[in-house]
């Protein structure tokens, strides 16, 4: 879909969605535009790009997509590719793929391409329709706002995904779910595409504020560096949840490890309470003459001695702190360390 808007000098604005429009109105050199191409075919993305001047292998990035995030200088204008995250997704702290924006920058004319309905694409739109001012300044100024508005996508994001592990550290603690493990790689590899394109696309405006490119106002490089700022500030962001994903991953395997050491030793207590009985039966269960020695009172005297086995048993497993998560004889010698002393092995 085509959409071009002009601001006359008048001040007045102006929209079309007639590709045909766009060669008449480049040819009045006191119009700037904003043209906006969605989901463009091979004709139409070639029309617009034979009307600016565009080198073809600017228009095949556009078409074929995969591009890092990147600035290029070219005669006369320059070309941008921006990683936004997509309007739509199907889990709100889940990212498989970040959507590519376009841009083309012309000393008269900001061009956008996008495959799918863009949030910032969408807010800038909304601006200049409230404030047709924002279209008579030079094209780098509503580059800004472009940029600023995809900075802007990253931050509420980022608060889910917090929130999200926040909700899992919790959870690791309280359940051995293996889907919580399963969550927890899944936010990761969210945060690695992340990260891949935060990288690449902070030093976009990182080169583009340092004022190497004369088709951008000087004035533009202050507000390219605001933009700098705020990706700086979610790549941090990202990096932190990163390394809170890894810090409960391993505590959801350590927690795993003590559920397993709690279910192991309450397997031991209970072999070694049969343990005594089993030798007590097996041995009076022999077929020698002298045994069970026909008495009915070694028979009272050893099933009394069988049911007293496992509460003996159990008593002192129970005092010595065995049945307990953390055994007693530990928390007694810990307690009976001085300060300094405590927690080192």
């Amino acid at each position: 879909m085509f959409v071009a808007v002009r601001c006359q000098p008048e001040g007045s604005v102006e929209e079309t969605t007639d590709l045909a429009s766009l060669g008449p109105w480049l040819a009045e050199a006191q119009n700037r535009l904003w043209v906006d191409v969605a989901s463009p075919g091979v004709e139409e993305m070639e029309a617009v790009g034979r009307s600016f001047g565009f080198h073809p292998l600017t228009i095949e990035d556009c078409l074929h997509g995969g591009q890092r995030p990147k600035v290029e200088d070219y005669d006369g204008y320059l070309f941008l590719v921006l990683h936004a995250i997509p309007q739509q997704l199907e889990d709100p702290c889940v990212i498989e793929e970040l959507e590519e924006l376009y841009v083309f920058v012309t000393p008269r004319a900001l061009v956008t391409v996008h495959q799918r309905e863009n949030e910032s694409v969408s807010r800038l739109r909304d601006r200049i329709r409230k404030e047709p001012a924002r279209l008579a300044q030079p094209p780098g100024f509503l580059l800004h706002m472009l940029g600023d508005g995809v900075a802007d996508q990253y931050f509420p994001f980022l608060d889910r995904v917090e929130d999200e592990i926040d909700d899992l550290e919790a959870r690791v603690v309280s359940s051995g779910n293996p889907e919580i493990l399963d969550r927890l790689f899944t936010v990761k590899r969210s945060l690695i595409h992340l990260r891949k394109s935060l990288g690449p696309l902070r030093e976009v405006f990182n080169a583009l504020s340092r004022r190497d490119y004369p088709l951008l106002d000087p004035k533009v490089a202050l507000y390219m560096r605001d933009v700098y700022d705020h990706l700086a500030r979610a790549s941090e962001i990202v990096d932190a949840c990163r390394d809170l994903v890894a810090t409960t991953i391993e505590a959801y395997l350590m927690a795993t490890s003590n559920r397993l050491n709690d279910i192991v030793r309450q397997l031991t207590i209970i072999a070694t309470i049969f343990l005594p009985l089993t030798a007590v039966t097996g041995f009076f269960g022999m077929n020698f003459e002298h045994i069970p020695w026909n008495s009915p009172l070694a028979f009272i005297l050893t099933t009394l001695f069988i049911l007293a086995i496992p509460v003996v048993m159990l008593r002192w497993f129970r005092r010595w702190g065995w049945l307990e998560r953390e055994p007693s004889f530990i928390t007694k010698r810990e307690a009976n360390k001085g300060p300094g002393q405590r927690g080192s092995a």
